[in-house]
């Protein structure tokens, strides 16, 4: 089955940017809000289902997975790519699924940029707990950006040197890990 593009919805996200997105109790309502979502397109069998709604949020759809509209944007144009069998990290998630989402995103993220006049885009996964994973079904994010829109809360992250011998021996190990994980 070829990918196919889905209805437009007429969701806005009108004055997002205008929030503080980062505060405390928002962000705990969108997890609540977001995980009920997400509860609600989990089936018995785990595979994912779109709630079939007058106006679904759906972008695209073929065989293994499905781009969707995020429900609580960051940005106007904030999508998900999911694949449509569940798979609750990353690291469970079977390599050609996640090489089919990630062919999506050039496809995706172009017409994403073009459709909000975007110049830029942000693909993130979240996957765990600690790095800010909520939903506990694989997805990326695909984030439109606009130069100098101050999206997160500081643009740059905190980076800290390392020292050579630090960065010989990590490297080491991970080796070590590359090599036991292919046997």
């Amino acid at each position: 089955m070829e990918g196919r593009v889905g209805r437009r919805s007429s969701r806005r996200a009108g004055g997002f940017l205008d929030r503080r997105w980062w505060a405390a109790d928002w962000y705990e309502s969108l997890r609540r809000r977001q995980r009920s979502r997400w509860n609600e397109a989990m089936g018995e069998d785990e595979a994912v289902t779109l709630a079939q709604d007058d106006e679904p949020d759906e972008l695209y759809e073929d065989d293994v997975c499905i781009c969707i509209l995020d429900s609580h944007p960051l940005a106007l144009g904030h999508s998900l790519i999911i694949p449509k069998c569940h798979f609750s990290s990353m690291e469970v998630t079977p390599p050609h699924v996640i090489a089919a989402m990630c062919s999506k995103v050039p496809f995706l993220s172009n017409a994403i940029m073009k459709a909000t006049d975007c110049d830029a885009f942000n693909l993130v996964v979240n996957n765990g707990e600690a790095a800010g994973q909520v939903i506990f079904h694989t997805h990326f994010h695909i984030i439109p950006r606009r130069s100098g829109d101050k999206l997160w809360p500081t643009e740059s992250f905190r980076r800290s040197s390392i020292e050579p011998n630090e960065t010989s021996s990590l490297i080491s190990c991970i080796k070590e890990q590359l090599d036991s994980s292919e046997d």
